[in-house]
């Protein structure tokens, strides 16, 4: 009987995945709801309109009304957006990351269930994607109640990227696959001078100011451990202490001069300029850089593997998933998320993710052959968390990291000025 019970509840689990995928698959073939009397659409975001071209044509062939995409800044995208709510000229729908929609939500006007149901977006894309842009909340006794913040498009993985002949000059096959045969990698790549002058850098860690992604990579390392960097940080703990130390010293040892591990220095280059020049080995950066990459130097020998992961922790990525969401201040919202689903419909999101390196959001187009591995590997394991403050949060732990690294203080010095910094800075939002 138990039996039948898990085969019937598998079969209903497929039976729900295929039906949002075929939801989530037609290009909008039902009239959506009319834009009314607004003559051009307005779309904000800050990607590259060449993504969006193809896709904007269709839906102006398909739907008579014309679309208008406006490339922000993202140093001013919150101002700017604020400034057109306040003045009644709100964009009707924008494309961002899911950090921006986690903390301005109070800006974001969900859709009805009759235009996106929560299940089927859940069924239908990668768990990243889904846990970034549906909320739940349950108030009481009532039942769970699920909100769509955002509509998934792409995902684009955390990667390591190495240096083909740095590794054949140190007598190393192939990318390390664990953070042990990283710092072996490493120490076999590195070349220092007098004075721990870094002339060629094994890997891209150790420091906050110059490595634009440290808080990425330190991420990485605490949900490996099966903890959120701003929960291991920011909450108080003593089971998690010895946890943060010692990530914290296996990070910064990377660049602080007189350790084993150190191979990257204050005042070096940020990675990609030393990536570019042939003199770093590794470094952990986005996947759609790889493009960006090949552009800029063809001859470079290169290749990306999975992130490196931590011996007997949790199979464990970062990623940032790029989504589209309606403004509360929009003209015509349910059409507007019409648009949205549109745009995420599979021939749609095919067209725009092949204009540049990254993976769809969607389940059915992960799991195309032509998909490398370890993207796969990447995306369906990666994962992510809400952060409530993240510009503060990464200027704080920027200066945390430095200050390990230059031997100002203690790594557990450290955590407690952090904590302090942290605190103020909630009590001054209150």
């Amino acid at each position: 009987m138990k039996n039948k019970v898990q085969v019937v509840a598998i079969i209903i689990s497929v039976i729900v995945v295929i039906a949002s995928l075929i939801v989530f698959s037609n290009s909008g073939e039902t009239p959506p709801p009319s834009f009314g009397n607004i003559k051009e659409v307005v779309l904000w975001g800050v990607d590259d309109p060449a993504l969006f071209e193809e896709t904007i044509k269709d839906y102006e062939s398909k739907f008579q009304k014309k679309v208008l995409y406006v490339e922000k800044d993202p140093r001013t995208f919150d101002r700017d957006l604020l400034e057109a709510i306040a003045a009644g000229r709100s964009p009707q729908a924008i494309i961002t990351s899911t950090d921006w929609i986690a903390k301005n939500r109070d800006k974001i006007a969900p859709p009805q269930a009759s235009i996106v149901r929560p299940e089927e977006v859940e069924a239908a894309f990668a768990d990243l994607a889904t846990m970034s842009l549906i909320e739940r909340r349950r108030v009481g006794n009532q039942p769970e109640e699920k909100i769509v913040w955002g509509l998934p498009l792409w995902i684009d993985p955390l990667v390591l990227f190495w240096n083909k002949d740095l590794f054949n000059q140190a007598l190393i096959a192939v990318p390390p696959a664990t953070w042990h045969d990283f710092l072996d990698a490493s120490n076999k790549i590195k070349e220092l001078g007098a004075g721990g002058a870094v002339l060629q850098s094994g890997a891209a860690l150790g420091r906050g100011r110059n490595i634009p992604l440290h808080k990425e990579i330190l991420s990485l390392l605490f949900l490996q451990q099966g903890t959120s960097l701003e929960d291991a940080l920011f909450s108080q703990g003593k089971e998690k202490d010895q946890t943060i130390l010692s990530i914290l010293r296996f990070y910064t040892d990377y660049g602080k001069p007189g350790t084993a591990a150190y191979t990257w220095h204050g005042v070096l280059a940020e990675p990609r300029e030393l990536f570019i020049e042939g003199k770093l080995g590794m470094m952990l950066d986005h996947y759609s850089y790889k493009k960006e990459l090949e552009d800029k130097n063809p001859h470079r020998a290169f290749d990306i593997a999975p992130a490196p992961q931590t011996q007997g922790g949790k199979l464990a990525y970062v990623a940032d998933v790029r989504a589209i969401t309606v403004p509360k201040g929009a003209a015509e919202q349910d059409a507007a998320w019409s648009l949205a689903r549109f745009f995420i419909s599979q021939p749609e999101l095919q067209k725009i993710i092949s204009r540049g390196v990254v993976v769809a959001a969607r389940r059915d187009l992960i799991a195309v052959d032509s998909l490398p591995e370890i993207l796969k590997k990447s995306v369906l394991n990666a994962k992510t968390s809400f952060e409530q403050y993240p510009k503060e949060n990464s200027l704080i732990i920027s200066e945390m990291i430095e200050s390990i690294a230059n031997g100002q203080l203690l790594p557990s010095e450290a955590v407690t000025e952090a904590r302090t910094k942290r605190q103020r800075l909630i009590d001054g939002k209150k």
